[in-house]
């Protein structure tokens, strides 16, 4: 453990979902690839080689990247135990060393007191709005969220100081998001953070943190604020409400369903086809 302070931190309670997608998870393997070892392995790939190899088909739905290897979802608990054991799949140039899935696999832990000054509730967007900064539409691809914590409350955490999210999609096959949302504050919205759960280990309170990437492209159509912007001041509106006339149907329709915590039984309901 280490006194870093990590930027950017936001960190999730573990909720029903969380809970939930953890006891899903409690039987997935992680092949991992050599260090430094290039390779343009693919899911399909993956699948061929545990048919070979163990005699076991594998739903490539159940194949996804994660960090520097794969999610391997094993549900009979022998065909588990057999591979576990064996240790690798076997593959050219070189092999994949299996190690079972745990919730901290990937992150780094470190004691919670000492991240209590990278913790901010500074609402960036709301200051930005505040100062008059134009509304903006904005798309948001975020990669690196452990797959237990893949859920549209993570997101809406991420992203509460920073915009007002309006779609989520869920691309299954690497764990990466995409969002659609407003915002007042484009350029607060930084290219990397920190995400982190709490733990209590041996009477401490840890945070298990690991890095994610966001790439945020402003996608306002190029008459959207000078029209908007006119409408306001004829009408003497707030912006978030002049903004409103840019929204469609559908925008309000994933708005309500991404509102919702819940988890969406078979996890399938956002990913992409």
């Amino acid at each position: 453990m280490d006194e870093y302070h990590y930027p950017n931190l936001t960190i999730v309670e573990e909720d029903v979902c969380i809970k939930f997608r953890i006891n899903q998870l409690r039987h997935a393997i992680i092949a991992e690839f050599p260090q430094h070892e290039p390779h343009n392995i693919t899911a399909e790939t993956i699948q061929a080689a545990t048919q070979m190899q163990y005699g076991v088909h594998l739903d490539l739905q159940d194949i996804s990247q994660f960090t520097s290897g794969f999610l391997l979802e094993i549900r009979p608990p022998r065909t588990r135990k057999l591979m576990l054991t064996k240790g690798f799949i076997a593959m050219s140039p070189f092999s994949l060393n299996l190690v079972p899935w745990n919730p901290e696999y990937g992150s780094t832990a470190t004691l919670a007191y000492t991240q209590l000054p990278a913790l901010s509730n500074f609402d960036h967007n709301a200051y930005a709005r505040n100062s008059g900064r134009p509304l903006k539409q904005i798309h948001i691809q975020i990669a690196g969220i452990p797959p237990h914590l893949c859920s549209n409350a993570t997101i809406n955490t991420l992203l509460a100081k920073l915009a007002t999210v309006r779609h989520i999609l869920l691309n299954p096959k690497n764990h990466t998001y995409i969002i659609h949302a407003d915002t007042h504050c484009f350029d607060a919205i930084p290219p990397t953070a920190n995400l982190g759960i709490k733990r209590m280990q041996e009477g401490k309170l840890l945070f298990h943190i690991w890095p994610i990437w966001y790439n945020t492209v402003d996608i306002t159509p190029p008459d959207a604020l000078s029209s908007n912007h006119a409408r306001q001041r004829q009408q003497n509106i707030p912006d978030d409400e002049a903004h409103s006339a840019l929204r469609t149907p559908d925008d309000t329709t994933y708005w309500a369903r991404n509102d919702s915590t819940e988890y969406e039984p078979g996890y399938e309901s956002d990913r992409l086809q």
